[in-house]
């Protein structure tokens, strides 16, 4: 079988190759800067995205300390009103 494949090659010819079989092929000018492009692009959105998380996570923060305000403020209206019922009925 490896004769086969040895006389095959042979009648085919040597192989002319710039680089390794299996190496990473450089790319012309034109992909790498579409590539470049898309890679700024992307890094653009994610870093629009990350500055939108991190915007967000201070309203959600915000908007906890806001929800503590009025639960605090429920919690002493009740309270004013329990007095306040408790002195009525005396």
């Amino acid at each position: 079988m490896t004769e086969n494949l040895n006389t095959e090659l042979e009648q085919q010819g040597p192989l002319i190759t710039d680089v390794a079989p299996g190496a990473p092929q450089e790319k012309n000018g034109t992909h790498r800067k579409d590539d470049l492009d898309e890679q700024r692009e992307a890094q653009l959105s994610f870093s629009e995205a990350q500055k939108q998380l991190y915007n967000t996570k201070q309203e959600m923060n915000e908007l906890r300390k806001l929800l503590e305000e009025e639960r605090d403020q429920r919690a002493t209206a009740e309270n004013a009103l329990s007095v306040a019922e408790e002195q009525i009925r005396r």
